[in-house]
């Protein structure tokens, strides 16, 4: 869902954006929502793969207590922490880039509301502004990333003590799609 939504918050106005070859115009308003929205479910997208690459981490290296581990309240948890982060993360960017004060030619030619270049159209310094957003961009990719990476790092390490190749086989092919996932996200 979070895919789908994360792809399809700038679909609408792209095609717009396209029909009207490239004279629509978006307030304020939607340039910010769209910004929101798009944070918080590529935020939330990011931590949630974190916590997939734990759930497989349990899966593999403690499949015996994976069911007393991972419970259906702790999933439910870590879901809606995944939602809450995106909302941390997206909330002061899009308050701060928002507020800023603009003035004169304030038309962008993306099919997005890009924030480096909503900020190019505000009067007062953005360098503030500038760090913020650098510093919640990490936090946002860079983090999660780092876990799904110390996650990958223990289940390898684990694959690797395994006697049967069978064994081998069946804990790579549990990890393969997520791994598949991460790469997308991350390598495209």
């Amino acid at each position: 869902m979070l895919e789908i939504g994360y792809s399809t918050n700038i679909a609408p106005l792209t095609l717009a954006s396209i029909l009207s070859m490239g004279k629509m115009l978006i307030s304020l308003s939607g340039c910010g929502t769209q910004m929101f929205l798009f944070i918080l479910l590529g935020g939330s997208d990011c931590v949630l793969l974190a916590v997939m690459a734990y759930d497989r981490y349990v899966a593999i290296c403690h499949p015996l207590h994976y069911h007393f581990i991972m419970t259906w309240q702790l999933c439910g948890l870590m879901t809606l922490g995944s939602l809450g982060m995106g909302f941390l993360l997206s909330l002061p960017v899009t308050l701060l880039i928002c507020h800023l004060p603009f003035c004169g030619h304030n038309e962008i030619y993306h099919f997005f509301c890009d924030m480096p270049a909503v900020m190019r159209l505000a009067c007062a310094d953005t360098h503030v502004h500038e760090a913020a957003l650098f510093a919640i961009s990490v936090a946002a990719v860079a983090i999660p990333f780092l876990l799904i990476c110390l996650s990958y790092g223990c289940i390898v390490a684990t694959i690797l003590r395994m006697n049967s190749m069978e064994g081998k086989r069946r804990a790579f092919s549990t990890c393969s799609s997520h791994l598949l996932v991460v790469l997308l996200q991350y390598g495209g």
